[in-house]
């Protein structure tokens, strides 16, 4: 099968470069140098994968996303820009887009791995649909047998249910693909452990250091159902606190229930100052009014490449360092 991939840039040294890595793959490139041009080029079943830039003439990249994506829901769209925002990213996400990369810096390590892990959701996606038209398929051809084929029915059944089992899977891993907790609209912790090692080998290619933060919670309630909607209206506060105090380039996930991951890169001392500011105006705050829950707030770090150069064990050391405050 014929691998297609259509790269939309206006930077023609950054379109070349797009252009030899994916050829080097073997994938048939098609390419174009702005958004109208790209979304001319596109044609919905003979297109897999869409690499684009965000700032273009005549039509950026998340219009031309959004316009693709109506014509062919199933592909994959992968965004690039060299001024990337968290807002931005929760944009391309939640508009469909399947992964945002920027640019330059993580075009060369990451843009071959992230089009051949498109490219393998957006099989998972054809394969889903043609599950469902083989379910309607195998439903109406039951409804003419029923009457009079017991014995074909019962076969027909096991069919229908071991496919229905194939489809439950297949759904589950494409929600399992989301990156963007849905309580605290951040990152969630799936996305942080698919780009912490990639930051990791980053850290030892350019030689620049980095800290790992886990910030964990508690307040009164946090494991009562019935407080349901209070406590995801407290994570959200504590997420968009944290957020807050960050620089642009740094990094907030939700890690676990109760518990915040940050990487702050090109930082050591300075990101103790920050964490030790963020944990005085959490603690023992009460959250959304006078009569909300008390947090109580502690956190562990650990510095690249001082404590390890590994992404395991420097979640290893943070995790540790939240009950050995010495540690810090």
């Amino acid at each position: 099968m014929e691998r297609r991939v259509l790269v939309v840039e206006d930077d023609p040294h950054v379109l070349r470069l797009l252009t030899d890595l994916l050829k080097a793959d073997q994938y048939d490139v098609i390419t174009a140098m702005d958004g109208e041009a790209g979304l001319r080029a596109f044609t919905p079943g003979e297109i897999d994968v869409v690499v684009t830039d965000v700032k273009m003439p005549k039509m950026d990249g998340i219009e031309m996303m959004k316009a693709i994506k109506a014509l062919d829901p199933n592909v994959e769209v992968i965004v690039l820009t060299g001024y990337g925002t968290l807002e931005m990213t929760i944009d391309v996400l939640r508009n469909g887009g399947y992964d945002f990369l920027k640019k330059p810096d993580e075009i060369p390590q990451r843009i071959r791995l992230t089009v051949r892990r498109a490219f393998e959701k957006r099989q998972l996606g054809l394969e889903n649909h043609d599950l469902v038209k083989a379910l309607e398929e195998a439903n109406a051809g039951l409804e003419k047998r029923v009457a009079a084929k017991t014995a074909e029915l019962e076969s027909a059944n096991q069919q229908l249910e071991n496919a229905l089992l194939t489809l439950a899977e297949i759904n589950q891993t494409l929600r399992e693909t989301s990156f963007i907790d849905e309580t605290t609209n951040h990152f969630n912790r799936q996305y942080f452990e698919q780009h912490i090692s990639v930051d990791v080998e980053s850290a030892k290619r350019y030689h620049w250091d980095f800290s790992l933060v886990i910030f964990e919670f508690s307040y009164p309630g946090q494991d009562d159902s019935a407080n349901q909607a209070s406590n995801n209206r407290t994570l959200r506060w504590i997420a968009d606190t944290i957020r807050n105090h960050l620089r642009e380039g740094d990094l907030i996930a939700r890690y676990d229930d109760n518990r915040f991951v940050l990487f702050l890169p090109q930082t050591t001392d300075e990101a103790i100052t920050l964490c030790n500011r963020i944990e005085s105006l959490l603690e023992g705050q009460r959250v959304a009014d006078q009569f909300g829950p008390i947090v109580t707030a502690r956190y562990g770090i650990a510095h690249c490449p001082q404590d390890s150069r590994s992404a395991d064990m420097l979640l290893v050391a943070a995790e540790r360092a939240i009950d050995n405050p010495e540690m810090v």
